[in-house]
């Protein structure tokens, strides 16, 4: 047996292992959060304060509202208003407090969606009242009109009866399911474009594996001519990043006042996001500025300029792994314990290379014959900055599903959100099952399509450069 029969056995394995995975244990979505909105109309036109409870808890006999299960809601003007909120979609029970100023109040309706789609209730659910206070209903009206007595009045449902869990649950399976098809036939996909190109896609790891100890001399060559002539020397290639964490810090802990999560001081967690990305954009900007700048031996005949790329990355390396070792001392100062999930770091060093050369070969080989390619990409990256969560945690931010969705189709995010998880969150890479396949499968295709256009493109570029 040949080492190409081999190597497409044991890739066949693997596929066939993720697939059963993916079928018995990812789930890219999940039951997430329910459109809650009800139309209040009352008696009154002072201005007046409503509040929102809600419960998860099972034990509908002993449920205890929060102030982290309570939203307010303030109407200044008008006697009608629609309130909204999203709550989670597991909800036990809702109890609504109306404002003492009215007299009168009136529930014009209760409506519960998800993914913009009405939740089916019956009416008569609604009211089916789990508890009252300081509330008279209006007993010979067909809607729910209320006199307010007292001085705290309220409504509550149970509404674990509402059917809200079961189809919201209903959607998501069949949503997932959608998923899984379309991930299964795209892994399996690529398994027959991989055995059928075998010999093309396998060519430039080969050649960045044969050519290792060059890469190393000339990287490491790369990264001490970066800085040559100036009085400090390699040591400007630590300042700039330092000096960029210290002026964020300042920003956005003194200026305004933003907490670390958990007990980890925000200048770590900041710290955590901020070195991923500055590895990504500066290994990105230097592969794909590195046919220009290696234009000398890009025409000589004999060699081998696909290690090109590969060269900037690795002699960009070289800055990271001292920021991650950087990072790790500060956390160890700052009194927090070894931990195991930090080996989790040399991965997401690997992800992050892999993705990045795949999008070096890109752009490489297009900057080749258009320049403005690297102001574009330098435009990018600092938009990039602030759509990735560095700055901001995407676990509080609230957002709405479809940019969230979007937020975390960037492979940067999987990358960023890996280094938090192993030095902050302490979550293994297998927890994350999704987002796991998702990232390796576009860095895989990321890879291969960098591989095909720069094949494609390297006769010409003697010629252009």
């Amino acid at each position: 047996m040949n080492k190409k029969t081999l190597l497409i056995i044991v890739t066949f394995v693997i596929a066939c292992i993720i697939s059963c995975g993916v079928f018995l244990y990812v789930k890219p979505i999940k039951n997430g959060k329910v459109d809650v909105a009800i139309n209040v109309e009352t008696d009154s036109d002072q201005p007046q304060n409503y509040q929102l409870f809600f419960s998860l808890d099972s034990n509908l006999e002993q449920v205890k509202y929060t102030e982290n299960q309570k939203i307010d809601f303030v109407v200044d003007d008008g006697k009608e208003k629609s309130l909204s909120t999203e709550l989670p979609s597991n909800l036990s029970a809702l109890r609504f407090d109306f404002d003492s100023k009215a007299n009168v109040a009136k529930i014009n309706g209760i409506t519960i969606s998800y993914s913009g789609k009405v939740i089916p209730i019956n009416d008569n659910c609604k009211k089916k009242y789990d508890c009252i206070n300081d509330v008279v209903i209006d007993e010979d009206s067909n809607d729910n009109t209320y006199e307010l007595t007292g001085e705290d009045p309220f409504v509550s449902w149970n509404v674990s009866d509402w059917g809200i869990r079961e189809y919201v649950q209903l959607r998501v399976n069949k949503i997932n399911i959608f998923i899984k098809i379309v991930i299964l036939t795209l892994l399996w996909l690529m398994f027959i474009i991989f055995v059928i190109h075998f010999d093309a896609l396998m060519q430039f790891p080969i050649e960045i594996v044969g050519n290792r100890t060059l890469i190393f001399r000339l990287s490491l060559n790369d990264f001490k001519t970066r800085f040559a002539g100036s009085y400090l020397g390699i040591v400007w290639a630590f300042v700039q990043p330092v000096v960029t964490i210290l002026l964020y810090w300042f920003v956005f802990e003194m200026a305004f006042h933003a907490t670390g999560v958990g007990n980890v001081p925000f200048a770590l967690w900041l710290t955590c996001g901020l070195v991923p990305w500055f590895f990504f954009s500066e290994a990105l900007m230097g592969g794909t500025s590195s046919l220009i700048e290696y234009q000398y031996l890009v025409k000589k005949v004999v060699f081998q300029i696909d290690i090109l790329p590969v060269v900037k990355i690795v002699s960009s390396l070289y800055v990271h792994v001292f920021f991650v070792l950087l990072t790790i001392a500060l956390f160890l100062v700052s009194g927090m314990g070894i931990s195991l999930y930090w080996l989790q770091t040399i991965y997401y060093s690997f992800c992050a290379v892999v993705i990045t050369l795949g999008l070096a070969y890109i752009t490489s080989s297009v900057t080749a014959f258009f320049r403005d390619l690297t102001q574009i990409i330098n435009v990018l990256l600092t938009v990039g900055t602030w759509l990735t969560p560095i700055m901001w945690n995407f676990d509080t931010a609230n957002l709405p599903g479809v940019v969230s969705i979007v937020l975390t189709a960037n492979p940067m995010f999987y990358i960023v959100q890996g280094y938090r998880d192993s030095l902050v969150n302490h979550i293994w890479f297998w927890q994350r099952p999704a987002l796991t396949l998702y990232f390796w499968m576009t860095a895989v295709i990321v890879f291969c399509l960098g591989t095909v256009i720069y094949r494609r493109l390297k006769v010409h570029f003697a010629d252009v450069l």
